[in-house]
């Protein structure tokens, strides 16, 4: 093993596997005008084991699946394992191209098809840091894309990474929290395994959140 596995584990993970938002952008997250959240939110525990994507374009499957997942739980307290890859090529179906990787609104639409989610799912638009905390404080859990830079593979073994300028793909992910005291942070659950991170989770700061944020959605399963 070298140097930099030892410190961080596998050094190079798939991106590029998310396409953003969608073709079509469902409606902007309704925030009310005058709202409070938490100095603390931490969703996580609702969330079953990570995963890791391995190799493959299927980050917004992933991250679907994981969305499902703590669903399912919250209402049944039963753990029940979402297969990613029936999402995925029902997406690719709906996209209705070759090119690796999908949108997000395509696995929620395929989740729709496969009859994981219900029919009647609404879905809307993250554009900004403020809604993200707003969908966390409302929806628990959010579908969030990011245009990742390199830091991703140096992340440290607390979850937190450093801040590099580049961008090396579109990666989709799960948002679980966020924190706004003396460390205004984003606890963000990722798909590279556990050996990523602080077991699979990594604390991005205000900064580097809006610098790679592409967009999410808000998925309304209550």
């Amino acid at each position: 093993m070298n140097i930099l596995n030892a410190l961080f584990g596998r050094t190079e993970f798939e991106a590029g596997g998310c396409r953003g938002i969608g073709q079509v952008r469902p409606p902007l997250l309704a925030t009310p005008q005058r709202w409070t959240v938490p100095t603390r939110i931490d969703n996580s525990a609702y969330c079953t084991p990570i995963d890791d994507q391995g190799q493959t374009p299927r980050c917004a499957a992933f991250s679907m699946a994981a969305i499902i997942e703590a669903w399912n739980w919250r209402r049944t307290h039963v753990a029940v394992e979402i297969d990613p890859a029936p999402i995925y090529i029902e997406a690719k179906r709906i996209d209705g191209d070759s090119e690796d990787g999908t949108y997000l609104t395509s696995v929620v639409q395929a989740a729709k098809n496969l009859k994981l989610i219900p029919s009647t799912t609404e879905t809307s638009a993250i554009l900004t840091l403020s809604d993200y905390r707003f969908c966390i404080h409302r929806y628990g859990l959010a579908l969030l894309s990011f245009n990742i830079s390199s830091a991703w593979n140096r992340v440290n073994r607390n979850g937190t990474m450093p801040t590099i300028d580049d961008a090396i793909g579109g990666h989709a992910v799960v948002g679980t929290g966020q924190s706004m005291d003396t460390t205004r942070t984003c606890k963000i659950r990722n798909q590279w395994g556990t050996d990523w991170g602080y077991h699979g989770y990594c604390f991005l700061t205000d900064i580097q959140f809006v610098r790679q944020f592409k967009g999410g959605l808000a998925i309304q399963l209550g």
